[in-house]
């Protein structure tokens, strides 16, 4: 599959010891790092990008294994510790150190762990909507995996059905914003669905306490599909290195949902946090 053109943004590839990791990337200056959720690639932060580069930010979005043009490996697995591990190797390989690490559902999993784990590798975290539910939810009780048909009906849809499908259930994106989904879906490996996988490594509580940086959650409203739910966001709140913020009317993708409200809180937090 060949790299396809982004508005604003370079397709690059990353040699690590185990695998070509392909990036997007955009901008000079201080590193961040943005990480991907499950079916997006490394383009669908088209539209965050441009609020980090005019911070004087040089922003790297890697595509996570089995998305976009990064490989999934005949012996690769698909769990949460693989991920984080793919993450460390492209930064290595970069030399980037003390970045800002963003990350939008599984790839704010990834930032999660990263961050808790590889504290040289972080300076802040912002986190958008994290897969995070307290341990009596249903979703905790009766884990399933809702992702696979859906994606594989996404991925076989042609890119005009795709698009408005995409445009009809998000009104509020962007155009750029929209053409990245739907590549992203088209470009998802499906033989993902046939390895090891999981979604968290441990509890995530304990993850967000071993976080030693600032951090901000932003989340959406539970019944417009964030899936931060009300208990996670009651103990969210509590933590003290920790800014929650839900966003009314923004549901999964706050960053896309609501792009003026979600800029305006990234900006207070790294004007207090990291530029101050």
């Amino acid at each position: 599959m060949r790299a396809r053109l982004v508005p604003g943004m370079t397709s690059e590839y990353v040699e690590t010891p185990a695998r070509r990791i392909h990036m997007w990337t955009t901008g000079q200056g201080d590193p961040a790092v943005l990480l991907h959720g499950f079916s997006d690639d490394g383009s669908c932060w088209v539209g965050t990008a441009p609020l980090l580069t005019a911070r004087g930010y040089s922003v790297n979005a890697p595509d996570a294994r089995a998305h976009g043009l990064t490989p999934l490996l005949e012996e690769d697995d698909f769990t949460a510790g693989a991920r984080v591990q793919d993450a460390v190797a492209a930064l290595d390989a970069l030399d980037i150190q003390d970045a800002l690490v963003v990350g939008h559902s599984m790839g704010a999993v990834t930032a999660m762990q990263l961050a808790a784990r590889h504290r040289r590798l972080a300076r802040a975290v912002i986190l958008v909507d994290p897969p995070l539910r307290s341990a009596d939810s249903d979703e905790q009780r009766n884990p399933v995996d809702t992702f696979e048909a859906w994606v594989a009906d996404v991925a076989a849809m042609e890119t005009d059905a795709l698009a408005e499908l995409c445009h009809r259930e998000n009104p509020s994106w962007a155009a750029v914003e929209v053409d990245a989904w739907v590549a992203s879906k088209q470009a998802v490996d499906q033989n993902l669905f046939r390895r090891t996988k999981s979604w968290h490594e441990g509890s995530w509580e304990e993850t967000v306490l071993a976080i030693r940086v600032p951090v901000l959650l932003v989340a959406g409203e539970p019944h417009l599909g964030s899936v931060v739910d009300e208990a996670a966001g009651r103990w969210l709140s509590e933590q003290p290195n920790i800014e929650f913020v839900r966003i009314e009317g923004a549901g999964h993708s706050v960053h896309r949902d609501a792009a003026v409200e979600f800029a305006a809180v990234v900006g207070r937090f790294l004007d207090r946090v990291v530029s101050g």
